[in-house]
């Protein structure tokens, strides 16, 4: 990542300064002033960064990711006006693209629009370069050599005839691509989804980012942390999943235990009660004959006392 920022950053200088298609005239000033320019601008954007990243983790750690978008996000305003403007003047325009580039990346894309923009791309070229043409019309300045402007931006004394112009023409850039963009995504998303009338449905893994699900990893930091909490949930998920089926067995066994102990007890009963029956009656029966057999030996008895 720190290594193509490099490259990135030395070839910024390299076309910002090679657009004066040479060193004649004037054109050598124009140059050294866009490179100067182009390296504020960066330096400016990186710091701000750094400190914006600080503040958005809360102060525990510094996010690469948002330290490179932000200086890439710097170049992308250096373009069009490194030429036109003081070399001091980078030093502000640098650090408030910066600040937009990654506001605009983690604020508008991951929570409001919700899109997947690994790289932060639509950050660093829409918020860097809209801010970038607007910055021409607040900080260019038309008594510089070789700018070739005819009117000064707003703080120059030059009014709002310049800034009115980039609005205008940020108004036919953004008025293109809305008309070119969408449907050119929506046959796209046609092609993945097999469904016209659901055109992301083929790319519903841009929701928790495609980089975790096609390829397993993640830049941000903090999203390992989340995957490393969401694994130990699933993980206790699937514990607490068998604790409750063993203990929904070892309750219907004893369900079932307690259930033979009272059937074996009823029938326990039973016998006994019926043992007890009998034997009463048994009991019961031998009494009648004590009873009837003692008249007959008593009157045998006496007749033979008599006879």
């Amino acid at each position: 990542m720190l290594f193509g920022l490099f490259m990135l950053w030395w070839g910024w200088i390299g076309f910002n300064c090679g657009s004066t298609f040479g060193i004649t005239d004037n054109k050598w000033i124009v140059a050294a002033r866009a490179g100067v320019s182009t390296l504020n601008t960066a330096s400016a954007g990186g710091i701000v960064a750094m400190i914006y990243s600080r503040y958005r983790s809360g102060g525990q750690f510094i996010h690469p990711g948002d330290v490179v978008n932000g200086i890439l996000g710097a170049l992308v305003t250096s373009s069009p006006t490194c030429a036109t403007v003081h070399t001091y003047d980078p030093l502000i325009i640098g650090a408030i693209g910066s600040l937009f580039t990654n506001w605009i990346n983690d604020r508008v894309m991951k929570k409001w629009l919700r899109l997947d923009d690994p790289v932060g791309a639509i950050g660093v070229h829409l918020g860097g370069g809209l801010w970038g043409c607007i910055a021409v019309g607040l900080f260019a300045d038309k008594n510089l050599p070789g700018t070739g402007l005819d009117v000064s931006g707003l703080f120059r004394g030059g009014g709002f005839e310049l800034l009115g112009r980039q609005l205008i023409g940020l108004a036919a850039i953004t008025a293109w691509s809305l008309v070119t963009m969408p449907p050119f995504f929506y046959i796209v998303g046609v092609l993945f989804s097999k469904d016209w009338r659901h055109p992301r449905k083929g790319l519903r893994h841009e929701y928790i980012q495609m980089d975790r699900n096609i390829h397993g990893c993640c830049e941000d930091p903090t999203d390992k942390i989340t995957v490393e909490i969401e694994k130990a949930l699933r993980v206790l998920e699937r514990q607490s999943h068998r604790l409750s089926q063993q203990s929904m067995m070892a309750l219907s066994q004893h369900t079932r235990t307690s259930q033979s102990g009272i059937l074996t007890g009823i029938r326990d009963g039973h016998q006994s009660y019926g043992n007890n029956l009998s034997m009463s009656g048994r009991s019961s029966i031998l009494d009648a004959n004590e009873d009837t057999e003692t008249p007959d030996s008593t009157s045998d008895s006496s007749g033979e006392l008599t006879l």
